[in-house]
């Protein structure tokens, strides 16, 4: 695992995975995982978390 990256706490992505569904209620589990690899860069996260 890249050092400049970290494993969020559940609490984290749980709060992102809502905040994403809230401003985008058609995303699929994909696209939320995308959008919160992207707005959070030094998260390390498995899509599979997202799900």
């Amino acid at each position: 695992m890249d050092e400049s990256k970290r494993q969020p706490e559940e609490h984290e992505v749980l709060a992102e995975i809502h905040q994403v569904i809230s401003n985008n209620p058609d995303f699929g589990s994909k696209r939320v995982a995308s959008s919160i690899k992207s707005s959070n860069p030094d998260w390390h996260i498995a899509d599979k978390r997202v799900n």
